[in-house]
């Protein structure tokens, strides 16, 4: 090999390298995207998990509200068949009393 065919190597080596090196510098920016991306998932999961927890805490105390009415409602119609059942009671015990006499 004479001295043109290696200096006509060695440029192309250069060429090559040169290239080599520019992609190489691209594929380092691809790589810090990536890494600034992944990041920003792992933020994005956390918020998504935390958010999960608050709106199953949110159904639950909606559940409860909803069901305070019902039980307040129930309580009520206890009270007044209570107090309906007392007041005949009262009334057939008083009429025995009075009738016995």
């Amino acid at each position: 090999m004479d001295d043109v065919e290696l200096a006509k190597e060695l440029s192309d080596h250069k060429h090559r390298i040169g290239s080599l090196e520019h992609r190489m510098t691209d594929a380092e920016t691809v790589i810090s995207e990536i890494h600034t991306m992944s990041k920003a998932l792992e933020v994005l999961i956390y918020k998504a998990d935390n958010t999960d927890k608050n709106v199953e805490k949110l159904a639950k105390d909606v559940e409860t509200l909803k069901s305070e009415p019902n039980a307040r409602l129930t309580q009520i119609k206890t009270a007044i068949i209570a107090a309906l059942a007392s007041g005949i009671i009262t009334s057939i015990i008083s009429a025995i009393i009075i009738f016995s006499k």
